[in-house]
């Protein structure tokens, strides 16, 4: 069960930006800028507001999303870029790691799903508007992400981390299938929301009983000299 929600939530991880946010002015989102150089993209930034064909997307993040942010440095290629995300969800952080390139005025990221981002007019200095294509499972969804720079450089996590590049990265085609049944419509969203609360609440209760017995497991090594008279 825990593998099945790790892959959907290195998914989602993916797909999830931040809560619904108001647009003042569609019409200047709809103009795609030039990129000039990765440059302009490095940095810490918080995930602000999203708009996506998902459907049920919004139950979705409004269900499991509290705090959103990515982190994107300079990868080994001069055309590349490492973008390091995290998501707190259930009041536990998870993060994963993926590379883009950039090439002909967009981003793109191949695997495990097929990505390209261009870059809106945002009409902020400092904001960032993509427009992002997802295809995966057999279908294209559309989002529009809007993000905000954040000078705080700090990295730290509050709260117990997991991973989940590596999910990422063994997905394989019959995992994307699987995802594109359940976000396809209403019910897979909430269906996969039963799934994901059910196996991280599970998860939960093994890790207060696996504390509960490493403390058990101390104080009865304590004992046998507590007890020596």
């Amino acid at each position: 069960m825990m593998g099945l929600v790790h892959v959907i939530l290195a998914v989602l991880s993916l797909l999830t930006v931040g809560q619904s946010a108001p647009v003042t002015s569609c019409e200047s989102l709809t103009k795609q800028v030039e990129i000039k150089g990765r440059n302009q993209l490095l940095g810490k930034w918080m995930h602000i507001g999203e708009s996506t064909t998902i459907a049920g997307f919004k139950l979705l993040t409004k269900a499991f999303l509290e705090t959103s942010w990515a982190h994107v440095s300079a990868a080994d290629e001069s055309d590349a870029i490492n973008v390091f995300q995290s998501r707190k969800m259930l009041g536990d952080c998870f993060t994963a790691t993926t590379k883009m390139t950039l090439e002909n005025n967009s981003l793109y990221m191949v695997n495990p799903i097929s990505v390209p981002e261009v870059l809106l007019s945002s009409g902020c200095p400092d904001c960032l508007v993509l427009q992002t294509n997802y295809t995966f499972g057999g279908s294209t969804y559309k989002g529009l992400q809007l993000l905000r720079f954040c000078p705080d450089e700090s990295n730290l996590q509050e709260t117990k981390t997991t991973d989940l590049t590596s999910y990422i990265t063994s997905m394989n085609a019959e995992d994307l299938k699987l995802l594109d049944k359940f976000i396809s419509s209403s019910d897979g969203i909430q269906l996969l929301i039963n799934i994901i609360t059910s196996g991280l609440t599970g998860l939960k209760e093994n890790e207060r009983c696996r504390v509960y017995i490493v403390n058990r497991s101390g104080l009865a090594k304590k004992d046998p000299s507590a007890n020596k008279n």
